[in-house]
């Protein structure tokens, strides 16, 4: 416990070494980000809407259909969020570094 202690410090004063293969790695994760993300949205927004499909096709005479879409539902809302969720954790720690080209969140008010 005390070397953690005392490694605090050398930890809090140390640098990103953006030189040779941090940036661009953390760019080329990025663009990849960039394409999948919206298509994975769309996917998990299909998979939605079938399952709602699903469920009112159904009505109430089939409750396995209906219990089909509503599973299809929830593992899309599910999916949908944990999506988003990640998305906007790696996009904080891009800002955070000061990685990415800089289209993150807008500054706060009364701040430059």
């Amino acid at each position: 416990m005390t070397v953690a202690y005392l490694a605090t410090p050398g930890l809090a004063l140390a640098q990103l070494n953006t030189g040779v293969w941090i940036d661009p790695m953390f760019s080329e994760i990025n663009g990849v980000l960039r394409t999948a993300v919206p298509l994975l949205l769309a996917a998990g927004l299909l998979l939605f809407i079938w399952g709602v499909i699903k469920y009112f096709i159904a009505g109430g005479a089939d409750e396995a259909a209906r219990s089909e879409g509503r599973r299809y539902m929830i593992y899309a809302l599910i999916g949908l969020t944990l999506l988003v969720a990640v998305w906007g954790v790696v996009n904080l720690l891009l800002v955070m570094l000061g990685i990415g080209s800089g289209t993150g969140a807008p500054p706060l008010p009364g701040t430059s």
